[in-house]
């Protein structure tokens, strides 16, 4: 499409150059770079207005490219890391594997697997064959689902990541807690893995310098810092180097992650956690992008935030967007020890905005108050009974009340249906 593009004050401009309808909007991009989101037409602006959707309600994004000759968005909208199944199964192709020639127009299902049947995958038979699942064949043991990133393979060859701008995705672990552990524990991290990339190495002075599909594993606690652990770009730029991913990137050990050789084979990485040694709340990420990374700060994707759970968030805490200070607010709040740090007979007096207090009394089994006896539920027959008063401060106040079995509660005699309280 030739059509002008200038607005002032609205970017590089340029001419279109490429139009994409989603969701009656139109996404524009110019040959020089500009990239726009417009409204569709309608009687009462027939030529459209600019939406300011961008990062600062900007209505505009440069993309610093030059001569654009049109625009195309991904047709993957999923993240593609996944749990496989125990064994390969047939599926319906998708329009990719009748283009990639992994199924004709018939569309007839495919054979797909996950690499369960390569060597060093799933967990070692036990002696005993306890490990080993019944419902399946005698060679295949439990322990063959695995986390996987992408489509699989059809007799051996890849489905792959042909989708318009590549594929990427990211596999967050709970959270886990090395608190009980020192330095000296050595603690470790060990996982199985099977990776099969192309270009996943950076290689400066060569036609095709850049990393293509990475693989990486972070590690970070609540303060949402990620540290590299571990990547599959074996670059090394020596000692007095400052690029490479394995020295000069994170202040912590980083590991190296392999491609299989010759042979289809699972590896297995160990990597140290002894800085991370009595930290709380840790968590794995992985990250796998056909571009290299996962481009997060840019101007396209923006930053990562990521929460605390709320349990961690305590009334009047804060934190900072774009110098703006957001703070939590729920209300009052009580914050106390666990039940096993209060000791028996300690109080805790709580007073209202009324001036009204009340005094709580901690007890254990072990130290229970003498004023306060209750004999064993099988112990009451039908009509024993008892009295409630608040004490001697409270003579000829006093409540008298009548076990019934037959209801199984308790009534004020002298209210008839007046309930007190449940046996």
């Amino acid at each position: 499409m030739d059509a002008p593009f200038v607005t002032a004050g609205e970017g590089p401009g340029g001419r279109i150059t490429g139009i994409a309808e989603v969701n009656n909007r139109l996404y524009v991009v110019s040959d020089n770079g500009g990239f726009y989101v417009v409204n569709n037409p309608t009687s009462s602006s027939p030529r459209g207005e600019l939406q300011p959707i961008f990062l600062d309600g900007e209505t505009f994004v440069s993309t610093g490219l030059t001569n654009v000759t049109g625009l195309e968005f991904s047709t993957l909208d999923t993240n593609l890391f996944h749990i496989s199944e125990a064994l390969p199964t047939f599926q319906g192709p998708t329009e990719m594997d009748v283009r990639l020639g992994f199924a004709d127009s018939r569309r007839l299902p495919i054979l797909v697997d996950k690499q369960q049947f390569a060597g060093g995958h799933g967990v070692n038979p036990s002696f005993d064959n306890s490990r080993t699942a019944r419902s399946l064949p005698d060679q295949v043991e439990q322990g063959r689902n695995s986390f996987v990133f992408g489509q699989g393979n059809v007799a051996g060859a890849p489905r792959g990541y042909d989708f318009p701008g590549g594929a990427h995705g990211t596999l967050v672990s709970n959270e886990f807690d090395l608190t009980g552990y020192s330095a000296a524990d050595r603690p470790v991290l060990y996982f199985n893995y099977y990776a099969a990339t192309e270009n996943k190495d950076f290689q400066p002075g060569t036609i095709d310098p850049l990393v293509r599909d990475s693989f990486r594993v972070f590690i970070a606690d609540d303060n949402g810092n990620w540290q590299l652990l571990g990547t599959n770009n074996e670059f090394d730029d020596g000692p007095l180097g400052i690029t490479d991913e394995l020295n000069d990137i994170s202040p912590f050990e980083v590991q190296p992650l392999f491609d299989f050789r010759t042979t289809a084979a699972w590896r297995q990485v160990r990597i140290p956690l002894d800085e991370y040694a009595g930290r709380e709340n840790l968590r794995l990420r992985f990250d796998f992008s056909t571009a290299g990374g996962m481009n997060v700060g840019s101007v396209f994707t923006g930053t990562e935030l990521r929460a605390v759970a709320g349990v961690y968030i305590e009334d009047g805490d804060t934190f900072v967007i774009d110098n703006r200070t957001i703070e939590f607010d729920s209300g009052l709040t009580l914050v106390t020890p666990s039940g096993s740090a209060i000791p028996p007979r300690e109080t805790m007096t709580i007073t209202d905005t009324n001036g009204q207090t009340v005094v709580f009394e901690f007890v254990n089994s072990n130290d229970f108050p003498q004023s306060i006896i209750t004999p064993d539920g099988a112990a009451l027959a039908e009509g024993d009974t008892f009295t409630v008063s608040q004490g001697a401060a409270s003579a000829g106040t006093g409540r008298w009340c009548r076990c019934d079995r037959g209801r199984r509660d308790v009534r004020d005699p002298g209210q008839s249906n007046q309930r007190i309280g449940n046996l």
